[in-house]
Protein backbone atom coordinates (compact mmCIF):
# COMPACT_ATOMS: atom_id res chain seq x y z
CA UNK A 1 0.00 0.00 0.00
CA UNK A 2 1.15 3.54 -0.68
CA UNK A 3 -0.21 7.06 -0.76
CA UNK A 4 0.71 10.34 -2.40
CA UNK A 5 3.09 12.61 -0.53
CA UNK A 6 3.06 15.60 -2.88
CA UNK A 7 3.49 14.02 -6.32
CA UNK A 8 5.49 11.02 -5.09
CA UNK A 9 4.21 7.72 -3.80
CA UNK A 10 5.22 6.94 -0.22
CA UNK A 11 4.39 3.60 1.45
CA UNK A 12 2.03 3.56 4.42
CA UNK A 13 4.95 2.46 6.60
CA UNK A 14 5.85 6.16 6.72
CA UNK A 15 3.13 6.69 9.33
CA UNK A 16 4.61 3.98 11.54
CA UNK A 17 7.72 6.08 12.06
CA UNK A 18 5.62 8.54 14.06
CA UNK A 19 5.10 5.96 16.81
CA UNK A 20 8.68 4.72 16.93
CA UNK A 21 10.32 5.01 20.38
CA UNK A 22 14.04 4.16 20.42
CA UNK A 23 15.61 2.11 23.15
CA UNK A 24 18.38 4.65 23.87
CA UNK A 25 21.54 3.92 25.82
CA UNK A 26 21.23 7.14 27.83
CA UNK A 27 23.96 9.28 26.26
CA UNK A 28 23.47 12.40 24.10
CA UNK A 29 23.90 11.84 20.37
CA UNK A 30 24.11 13.97 17.24
CA UNK A 31 22.01 11.24 15.59
CA UNK A 32 18.87 11.69 17.71
CA UNK A 33 17.09 13.69 15.01
CA UNK A 34 17.49 10.90 12.43
CA UNK A 35 16.45 7.87 14.51
CA UNK A 36 12.87 7.64 13.15
CA UNK A 37 14.20 7.86 9.59
CA UNK A 38 16.73 5.07 10.23
CA UNK A 39 13.94 2.87 11.62
CA UNK A 40 11.75 3.57 8.57
CA UNK A 41 14.53 3.28 5.98
CA UNK A 42 15.36 -0.23 7.19
CA UNK A 43 11.84 -1.28 6.21
CA UNK A 44 12.03 0.53 2.89
CA UNK A 45 15.26 -1.18 1.84
CA UNK A 46 14.92 -4.55 3.65
CA UNK A 47 18.66 -5.14 3.18
CA UNK A 48 20.11 -8.62 3.31
CA UNK A 49 23.26 -7.01 4.74
CA UNK A 50 23.51 -3.68 6.54
CA UNK A 51 26.89 -2.23 7.57
CA UNK A 52 27.60 0.84 9.69
CA UNK A 53 31.07 2.38 9.66
CA UNK A 54 31.44 4.29 12.94
CA UNK A 55 29.04 3.32 15.73
CA UNK A 56 30.27 4.96 18.98
CA UNK A 57 27.36 4.71 21.49
CA UNK A 58 25.21 2.82 19.00
CA UNK A 59 22.22 5.16 18.76
CA UNK A 60 21.98 5.04 14.97
CA UNK A 61 22.99 1.39 14.65
CA UNK A 62 20.52 0.11 17.20
CA UNK A 63 17.67 2.05 15.56
CA UNK A 64 18.32 0.07 12.38
CA UNK A 65 18.49 -3.11 14.44
CA UNK A 66 15.27 -2.30 16.30
CA UNK A 67 13.48 -1.96 12.97
CA UNK A 68 14.66 -5.48 12.07
CA UNK A 69 13.02 -6.78 15.24
CA UNK A 70 9.87 -4.66 15.06
CA UNK A 71 9.15 -5.51 11.41
CA UNK A 72 10.59 -9.04 11.29
CA UNK A 73 13.06 -8.14 8.53
CA UNK A 74 15.48 -10.84 7.39
CA UNK A 75 18.77 -8.93 7.68
CA UNK A 76 22.30 -9.34 8.91
CA UNK A 77 23.68 -6.22 10.60
CA UNK A 78 27.31 -5.31 11.23
CA UNK A 79 28.77 -2.42 13.23
CA UNK A 80 32.39 -1.60 12.39
CA UNK A 81 34.35 0.56 14.84
CA UNK A 82 37.57 0.46 16.85
CA UNK A 83 35.69 2.03 19.80
CA UNK A 84 38.79 4.06 20.51
CA UNK A 85 37.67 7.37 18.99
CA UNK A 86 39.21 9.79 16.50
CA UNK A 87 39.99 13.48 16.09
CA UNK A 88 36.30 14.36 15.64
CA UNK A 89 34.59 11.96 18.06
CA UNK A 90 37.33 12.30 20.68
CA UNK A 91 39.07 9.44 22.44
CA UNK A 92 37.10 7.11 24.71
CA UNK A 93 37.70 4.18 27.00
CA UNK A 94 36.65 0.53 26.73
CA UNK A 95 33.58 1.00 28.89
CA UNK A 96 31.68 2.46 25.91
CA UNK A 97 32.38 -0.63 23.82
CA UNK A 98 31.41 -2.86 26.75
CA UNK A 99 28.05 -1.10 27.11
CA UNK A 100 27.37 -1.32 23.37
CA UNK A 101 28.38 -4.97 23.28
CA UNK A 102 26.16 -5.79 26.28
CA UNK A 103 23.17 -4.00 24.71
CA UNK A 104 23.74 -5.80 21.41
CA UNK A 105 24.01 -9.18 23.10
CA UNK A 106 20.83 -8.65 25.10
CA UNK A 107 18.62 -7.43 22.26
CA UNK A 108 20.04 -8.23 18.82
CA UNK A 109 22.60 -11.04 19.05
CA UNK A 110 20.63 -13.25 16.66
CA UNK A 111 21.42 -11.10 13.60
CA UNK A 112 23.83 -8.36 14.70
CA UNK A 113 27.62 -8.53 15.04
CA UNK A 114 30.14 -5.95 16.26
CA UNK A 115 33.44 -5.89 14.33
CA UNK A 116 36.06 -4.13 16.44
CA UNK A 117 38.33 -3.26 13.53
CA UNK A 118 39.39 -0.33 11.39
CA UNK A 119 37.23 0.23 8.32
CA UNK A 120 40.06 -0.95 6.04
CA UNK A 121 40.57 -4.10 8.11
CA UNK A 122 36.88 -4.99 8.03
CA UNK A 123 36.29 -4.51 4.29
CA UNK A 124 37.68 -7.95 3.39
CA UNK A 125 35.10 -9.52 5.73
CA UNK A 126 32.42 -8.94 3.05
CA UNK A 127 31.97 -10.29 -0.47
CA UNK A 128 31.81 -7.95 -3.43
CA UNK A 129 28.28 -6.82 -4.28
CA UNK A 130 26.83 -8.08 -0.98
CA UNK A 131 25.93 -4.95 1.05
CA UNK A 132 22.51 -3.39 0.42
CA UNK A 133 22.64 -0.55 2.99
CA UNK A 134 25.80 1.27 4.15
CA UNK A 135 26.06 4.05 6.74
CA UNK A 136 29.35 6.00 6.73
CA UNK A 137 29.97 7.97 9.93
CA UNK A 138 33.70 7.75 10.63
CA UNK A 139 36.33 10.47 10.48
CA UNK A 140 34.74 13.46 8.75
CA UNK A 141 37.58 14.98 6.72
CA UNK A 142 37.17 15.10 2.95
CA UNK A 143 39.98 12.62 2.39
CA UNK A 144 38.69 10.16 5.00
CA UNK A 145 35.06 10.06 3.86
CA UNK A 146 36.07 9.81 0.20
CA UNK A 147 38.46 6.97 1.03
CA UNK A 148 35.77 5.12 2.98
CA UNK A 149 33.22 5.40 0.17
CA UNK A 150 35.59 4.36 -2.60
CA UNK A 151 37.02 1.50 -0.53
CA UNK A 152 33.61 0.04 0.24
CA UNK A 153 31.98 0.79 -3.13
CA UNK A 154 32.92 -2.62 -4.63
CA UNK A 155 31.17 -4.31 -1.72
CA UNK A 156 27.85 -2.61 -2.50
CA UNK A 157 25.05 -4.53 -4.21
CA UNK A 158 23.26 -3.08 -7.27
CA UNK A 159 21.00 -0.24 -6.14
CA UNK A 160 22.52 -0.13 -2.66
CA UNK A 161 21.67 2.86 -0.43
CA UNK A 162 24.43 4.84 1.27
CA UNK A 163 24.07 7.32 4.16
CA UNK A 164 26.49 10.12 5.08
CA UNK A 165 26.15 11.90 8.43
CA UNK A 166 27.23 15.49 9.27
CA UNK A 167 26.79 16.93 5.76
CA UNK A 168 25.68 20.26 7.31
CA UNK A 169 28.76 20.78 9.49
CA UNK A 170 31.42 23.11 8.03
CA UNK A 171 33.78 23.80 10.92
CA UNK A 172 36.43 21.89 12.88
CA UNK A 173 37.69 20.32 9.64
CA UNK A 174 34.35 18.59 8.95
CA UNK A 175 34.26 18.25 5.16
CA UNK A 176 31.64 15.59 4.45
CA UNK A 177 29.61 18.36 2.78
CA UNK A 178 32.32 18.85 0.17
CA UNK A 179 32.36 15.20 -0.88
CA UNK A 180 28.56 15.05 -0.67
CA UNK A 181 28.29 17.90 -3.18
CA UNK A 182 30.35 15.81 -5.62
CA UNK A 183 28.27 12.67 -5.05
CA UNK A 184 24.98 14.49 -5.75
CA UNK A 185 26.17 15.18 -9.29
CA UNK A 186 27.00 11.50 -9.84
CA UNK A 187 23.92 9.99 -8.22
CA UNK A 188 20.64 11.81 -9.07
CA UNK A 189 18.59 9.60 -6.71
CA UNK A 190 19.41 11.36 -3.47
CA UNK A 191 17.89 13.29 -0.59
CA UNK A 192 19.37 15.36 2.22
CA UNK A 193 18.31 16.45 5.69
CA UNK A 194 19.73 19.59 7.27
CA UNK A 195 18.59 18.92 10.86
CA UNK A 196 20.76 17.08 13.43
CA UNK A 197 23.97 18.09 11.63
CA UNK A 198 22.68 16.85 8.28
CA UNK A 199 22.20 13.46 6.65
CA UNK A 200 22.73 12.60 3.00
CA UNK A 201 21.01 9.60 1.39
CA UNK A 202 21.78 8.30 -2.10
CA UNK A 203 21.02 5.20 -4.13
CA UNK A 204 23.45 3.78 -6.67
CA UNK A 205 22.46 4.25 -10.27
CA UNK A 206 22.21 0.53 -11.08
CA UNK A 207 19.15 -0.21 -8.94
CA UNK A 208 16.93 -3.05 -10.24
CA UNK A 209 13.24 -2.05 -10.61
CA UNK A 210 12.13 -3.95 -7.51
CA UNK A 211 14.66 -2.12 -5.30
CA UNK A 212 14.35 1.38 -6.73
CA UNK A 213 13.36 4.04 -4.17
CA UNK A 214 11.31 6.38 -6.33
CA UNK A 215 11.05 9.04 -3.63
CA UNK A 216 14.80 9.62 -3.83
CA UNK A 217 14.39 10.73 -7.44
CA UNK A 218 11.38 12.96 -6.85
CA UNK A 219 11.35 16.73 -7.30
CA UNK A 220 13.01 18.76 -4.55
CA UNK A 221 9.68 20.41 -3.67
CA UNK A 222 8.15 17.02 -2.91
CA UNK A 223 11.15 15.74 -1.00
CA UNK A 224 10.99 18.90 1.12
CA UNK A 225 7.73 17.61 2.63
CA UNK A 226 9.43 14.34 3.54
CA UNK A 227 12.31 16.27 5.10
CA UNK A 228 9.92 18.40 7.17
CA UNK A 229 8.09 15.29 8.36
CA UNK A 230 11.19 13.52 9.62
CA UNK A 231 12.66 16.72 11.08
CA UNK A 232 9.53 17.00 13.23
CA UNK A 233 9.74 13.36 14.30
CA UNK A 234 13.42 13.82 15.09
CA UNK A 235 12.63 16.76 17.32
CA UNK A 236 10.46 14.49 19.46
CA UNK A 237 13.45 12.23 20.12
CA UNK A 238 15.36 15.14 21.65
CA UNK A 239 12.35 15.90 23.84
CA UNK A 240 12.14 12.26 24.96
CA UNK A 241 15.82 12.19 25.84
CA UNK A 242 15.66 15.43 27.83
CA UNK A 243 12.57 14.21 29.70
CA UNK A 244 14.24 10.87 30.44
CA UNK A 245 17.43 12.55 31.63
CA UNK A 246 15.48 14.95 33.86
CA UNK A 247 13.58 12.03 35.39
CA UNK A 248 16.83 10.16 36.03
CA UNK A 249 18.38 13.19 37.71
CA UNK A 250 15.27 13.65 39.85
CA UNK A 251 15.29 10.01 40.95
CA UNK A 252 18.98 10.25 41.80
CA UNK A 253 18.35 13.38 43.88
CA UNK A 254 15.43 11.74 45.69
CA UNK A 255 17.44 8.61 46.46
CA UNK A 256 20.26 10.76 47.83
CA UNK A 257 17.78 12.75 49.93
CA UNK A 258 16.13 9.58 51.26
CA UNK A 259 19.52 8.20 52.26
CA UNK A 260 20.30 11.42 54.11
CA UNK A 261 16.93 11.31 55.88
CA UNK A 262 17.49 7.71 56.96
CA UNK A 263 20.92 8.60 58.32
CA UNK A 264 19.58 11.61 60.25
CA UNK A 265 16.61 9.60 61.51
CA UNK A 266 18.91 6.88 62.83
CA UNK A 267 21.09 9.47 64.55
CA UNK A 268 18.02 11.16 66.09
CA UNK A 269 16.65 7.82 67.31
CA UNK A 270 19.97 7.03 68.94
CA UNK A 271 20.02 10.41 70.70
CA UNK A 272 16.38 10.02 71.86
CA UNK A 273 17.04 6.53 73.17
CA UNK A 274 20.06 7.74 75.09
CA UNK A 275 18.17 10.76 76.47
CA UNK A 276 15.06 8.80 77.51
CA UNK A 277 17.20 6.37 79.43
CA UNK A 278 18.59 9.19 81.56
CA UNK A 279 17.53 9.77 85.14
CA UNK A 280 16.19 13.31 84.49
CA UNK A 281 13.75 12.04 81.81
CA UNK A 282 12.33 9.38 84.12
CA UNK A 283 11.98 11.78 87.07
CA UNK A 284 10.05 14.41 85.06
CA UNK A 285 7.54 11.94 83.54
CA UNK A 286 4.62 12.96 85.87
CA UNK A 287 5.11 16.65 85.06
CA UNK A 288 5.03 16.02 81.28
CA UNK A 289 1.79 14.05 81.64
CA UNK A 290 0.15 16.92 83.51
CA UNK A 291 1.19 19.46 80.90
CA UNK A 292 -0.25 17.33 78.07
CA UNK A 293 -3.57 17.06 79.89
CA UNK A 294 -3.79 20.85 80.28
CA UNK A 295 -2.93 21.35 76.63
CA UNK A 296 -5.71 19.03 75.44
CA UNK A 297 -8.25 20.53 77.86
CA UNK A 298 -7.64 24.14 76.82
CA UNK A 299 -6.97 23.56 73.12
CA UNK A 300 -10.66 23.68 72.00
CA UNK A 301 -11.28 26.91 73.93
CA UNK A 302 -8.15 28.51 72.47
CA UNK A 303 -9.16 27.42 68.97
CA UNK A 304 -12.62 29.05 69.27
CA UNK A 305 -11.17 32.32 70.62
CA UNK A 306 -8.52 32.45 67.88
CA UNK A 307 -11.09 31.77 65.14
CA UNK A 308 -13.44 34.53 66.36
CA UNK A 309 -10.56 37.00 66.60
CA UNK A 310 -9.30 36.08 63.14
CA UNK A 311 -12.74 36.69 61.62
CA UNK A 312 -13.07 40.12 63.25
CA UNK A 313 -15.50 39.44 66.10
CA UNK A 314 -18.54 37.37 67.02
CA UNK A 315 -20.83 38.96 64.40
CA UNK A 316 -18.49 38.20 61.52
CA UNK A 317 -17.86 34.69 62.84
CA UNK A 318 -21.61 33.96 62.88
CA UNK A 319 -21.99 35.34 59.34
CA UNK A 320 -19.13 33.14 58.13
CA UNK A 321 -20.72 30.13 59.82
CA UNK A 322 -24.05 30.80 58.08
CA UNK A 323 -22.31 31.10 54.70
CA UNK A 324 -20.50 27.82 55.31
CA UNK A 325 -23.80 26.14 56.19
CA UNK A 326 -25.38 27.31 52.91
CA UNK A 327 -22.53 25.78 50.91
CA UNK A 328 -21.71 22.52 52.69
CA UNK A 329 -24.85 21.77 54.68
CA UNK A 330 -25.26 20.72 58.31
CA UNK A 331 -22.94 17.70 58.11
CA UNK A 332 -20.17 19.67 56.47
CA UNK A 333 -20.61 22.52 58.96
CA UNK A 334 -20.31 20.14 61.93
CA UNK A 335 -17.18 18.58 60.45
CA UNK A 336 -15.65 22.03 59.84
CA UNK A 337 -16.32 23.10 63.42
CA UNK A 338 -14.71 19.92 64.74
CA UNK A 339 -11.72 20.52 62.53
CA UNK A 340 -11.34 24.09 63.82
CA UNK A 341 -11.98 23.36 67.50
CA UNK A 342 -10.04 20.09 67.76
CA UNK A 343 -6.78 20.47 65.83
CA UNK A 344 -5.45 17.21 64.50
CA UNK A 345 -2.13 17.59 66.26
CA UNK A 346 -3.68 17.17 69.74
CA UNK A 347 -4.55 13.54 69.01
CA UNK A 348 -1.93 10.79 69.19
CA UNK A 349 -0.51 9.70 65.83
CA UNK A 350 -2.58 6.87 64.44
CA UNK A 351 -5.63 7.75 66.52
CA UNK A 352 -9.10 7.79 65.06
CA UNK A 353 -8.97 11.56 64.50
CA UNK A 354 -5.52 11.77 62.93
CA UNK A 355 -4.30 11.63 59.34
CA UNK A 356 -1.13 12.37 57.44
CA UNK A 357 -1.40 15.95 56.15
CA UNK A 358 1.03 15.04 53.37
CA UNK A 359 -1.51 12.51 52.07
CA UNK A 360 -3.02 14.69 49.34
CA UNK A 361 -5.72 12.22 48.34
CA UNK A 362 -6.98 12.07 51.93
CA UNK A 363 -6.87 15.87 52.18
CA UNK A 364 -9.04 16.14 49.05
CA UNK A 365 -11.48 13.59 50.40
CA UNK A 366 -11.90 15.49 53.65
CA UNK A 367 -11.87 19.11 52.49
CA UNK A 368 -12.36 19.39 48.74
CA UNK A 369 -14.76 16.62 47.67
CA UNK A 370 -18.28 17.69 46.76
CA UNK A 371 -21.43 15.78 47.57
CA UNK A 372 -24.53 15.88 45.35
CA UNK A 373 -26.16 18.04 48.00
CA UNK A 374 -23.36 20.60 47.79
CA UNK A 375 -23.48 20.59 43.99
CA UNK A 376 -27.24 21.27 44.04
CA UNK A 377 -26.68 24.11 46.50
CA UNK A 378 -24.05 25.65 44.26
CA UNK A 379 -26.30 25.43 41.19
CA UNK A 380 -29.19 27.08 43.07
CA UNK A 381 -26.85 29.79 44.31
CA UNK A 382 -25.43 30.61 40.88
CA UNK A 383 -28.94 30.78 39.46
CA UNK A 384 -29.58 33.74 41.77
CA UNK A 385 -26.48 35.70 40.72
CA UNK A 386 -27.16 38.95 38.86
CA UNK A 387 -24.10 38.37 36.65
CA UNK A 388 -23.23 35.04 35.06
CA UNK A 389 -20.46 36.12 32.66
CA UNK A 390 -19.08 34.00 29.84
CA UNK A 391 -15.59 32.80 30.82
CA UNK A 392 -13.26 32.01 27.92
CA UNK A 393 -10.77 29.31 28.97
CA UNK A 394 -7.60 29.71 26.90
CA UNK A 395 -5.58 26.53 26.27
CA UNK A 396 -2.43 26.41 24.09
CA UNK A 397 -1.41 22.88 23.05
CA UNK A 398 1.79 21.42 21.62
CA UNK A 399 2.40 17.66 21.56
CA UNK A 400 0.73 16.98 24.93
CA UNK A 401 0.22 13.48 26.25
CA UNK A 402 -3.12 12.44 24.68
CA UNK A 403 -4.26 11.07 28.06
CA UNK A 404 -3.61 14.34 29.90
CA UNK A 405 -5.04 16.44 27.07
CA UNK A 406 -8.33 14.55 27.22
CA UNK A 407 -8.41 14.86 31.01
CA UNK A 408 -7.78 18.62 30.83
CA UNK A 409 -10.61 19.16 28.32
CA UNK A 410 -13.04 17.02 30.28
CA UNK A 411 -12.21 18.88 33.50
CA UNK A 412 -13.59 21.99 31.79
CA UNK A 413 -16.66 20.15 30.53
CA UNK A 414 -17.38 18.93 34.07
CA UNK A 415 -17.58 22.42 35.57
CA UNK A 416 -20.55 23.18 37.82
CA UNK A 417 -20.55 26.71 36.38
CA UNK A 418 -21.92 26.21 32.86
CA UNK A 419 -21.29 29.54 31.14
CA UNK A 420 -17.83 28.92 29.63
CA UNK A 421 -16.14 28.36 26.31
CA UNK A 422 -12.87 26.50 25.76
CA UNK A 423 -10.60 28.15 23.17
CA UNK A 424 -7.76 25.85 22.11
CA UNK A 425 -4.84 26.92 19.91
CA UNK A 426 -2.78 23.98 18.64
CA UNK A 427 0.80 25.25 18.19
CA UNK A 428 1.62 23.12 15.11
CA UNK A 429 1.82 19.85 17.04
CA UNK A 430 3.88 17.20 15.25
CA UNK A 431 2.21 14.33 17.13
CA UNK A 432 -0.34 12.97 14.63
CA UNK A 433 -2.64 11.77 17.45
CA UNK A 434 -3.40 15.29 18.72
CA UNK A 435 -5.50 16.69 15.86
CA UNK A 436 -8.11 13.86 15.86
CA UNK A 437 -8.56 14.29 19.62
CA UNK A 438 -9.19 18.04 19.37
CA UNK A 439 -11.44 17.63 16.33
CA UNK A 440 -13.57 15.05 18.14
CA UNK A 441 -14.08 17.18 21.26
CA UNK A 442 -14.92 20.32 19.25
CA UNK A 443 -17.34 18.34 17.10
CA UNK A 444 -19.21 16.97 20.12
CA UNK A 445 -19.31 20.18 22.21
CA UNK A 446 -20.11 23.54 20.59
CA UNK A 447 -18.49 25.35 23.52
CA UNK A 448 -15.07 23.97 22.46
CA UNK A 449 -13.33 25.89 19.65
CA UNK A 450 -9.98 25.08 18.05
CA UNK A 451 -7.61 27.18 15.96
CA UNK A 452 -4.71 25.53 14.12
CA UNK A 453 -1.36 27.35 13.97
CA UNK A 454 0.81 26.63 10.92
CA UNK A 455 4.09 27.31 12.72
CA UNK A 456 5.24 26.62 16.27
CA UNK A 457 5.44 29.91 18.16
CA UNK A 458 5.56 28.62 21.76
CA UNK A 459 3.14 29.31 24.59
CA UNK A 460 2.77 33.10 24.30
CA UNK A 461 2.05 33.11 20.57
CA UNK A 462 -0.29 30.15 20.92
CA UNK A 463 -2.17 31.80 23.78
CA UNK A 464 -2.62 34.94 21.68
CA UNK A 465 -4.00 32.80 18.85
CA UNK A 466 -6.54 31.30 21.25
CA UNK A 467 -7.53 34.81 22.36
CA UNK A 468 -8.48 35.59 18.75
CA UNK A 469 -11.40 33.17 18.96
CA UNK A 470 -12.42 34.06 22.54
CA UNK A 471 -15.71 35.94 23.00
CA UNK A 472 -16.07 35.89 26.80
CA UNK A 473 -16.01 38.90 29.10
CA UNK A 474 -13.47 37.09 31.28
CA UNK A 475 -10.45 35.03 30.22
CA UNK A 476 -8.97 32.11 32.17
CA UNK A 477 -5.64 30.43 31.37
CA UNK A 478 -5.26 26.64 31.43
CA UNK A 479 -2.30 24.47 30.41
CA UNK A 480 -2.87 21.38 28.27
CA UNK A 481 -1.73 19.05 31.08
CA UNK A 482 -3.58 20.69 34.00
CA UNK A 483 -6.95 19.92 35.56
CA UNK A 484 -9.71 22.19 36.87
CA UNK A 485 -11.55 21.08 39.98
CA UNK A 486 -15.25 20.89 39.14
CA UNK A 487 -16.09 24.00 41.21
CA UNK A 488 -13.13 26.10 40.00
CA UNK A 489 -15.11 28.39 37.67
CA UNK A 490 -17.95 28.54 40.21
CA UNK A 491 -15.71 30.27 42.72
CA UNK A 492 -14.33 32.57 40.03
CA UNK A 493 -17.85 33.63 39.09
CA UNK A 494 -18.72 33.97 42.78
CA UNK A 495 -15.80 36.38 43.22
CA UNK A 496 -16.93 38.36 40.17
CA UNK A 497 -20.39 38.80 41.64
CA UNK A 498 -19.15 39.73 45.10
CA UNK A 499 -16.53 42.14 43.81
CA UNK A 500 -17.89 43.68 40.58
CA UNK A 501 -15.00 46.17 40.32
CA UNK A 502 -12.42 43.37 40.12
CA UNK A 503 -10.27 43.11 36.98
CA UNK A 504 -7.91 40.27 37.88
CA UNK A 505 -8.54 37.08 39.86
CA UNK A 506 -5.67 34.80 40.90
CA UNK A 507 -6.34 31.14 41.61
CA UNK A 508 -3.67 28.97 43.24
CA UNK A 509 -2.80 25.43 42.13
CA UNK A 510 -1.81 22.10 43.66
CA UNK A 511 0.38 19.32 42.26
CA UNK A 512 -1.42 16.01 41.76
CA UNK A 513 1.80 14.12 41.12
Amino acid sequence: MSRKFGSMAIPDTLLGAASYIPNLLGSPSAWFGHLPFAWWLMQETSPKIFVELGTHYGHSYFSFCQSVVDRSISSKCYAVDTWQGDDHAGQYSDDIYEKVAAHNKEHFSGFSQLLRKTFDEAVDYFDDGSINLLHIDGLHTYEAVRHDFETWLPKLAPGAVVLFHDISVRDRNFEVWKFWDELKLRYPSHCEFSHSFGLGILQLNNAPPDRELTWLGAADSDKAQLVTYFAALGGRQFERFEASRAATELHTTLRRRDAQIETLSAQLTAVQTQFKSSLSWRVTAPLRFALRSVQVSFAPVAAVVNTVQRLGGVKNALAATLQLYRVVGAKGLLFGICEAVFPRNIFPTGGSGSFDRNDYAEWLRRYDSLTDEVRDTMRKTLASWPDRPLISVIMPTYNPSPKWLAAAIESVQNQIYPNWELCIADDASTDITIRPILEQYSKNDARIKVIWREQNGHISAASNSALQIATGKWVALLDHDDLLSEHALYWVADAINKHPDTHLIYSDEDKLN
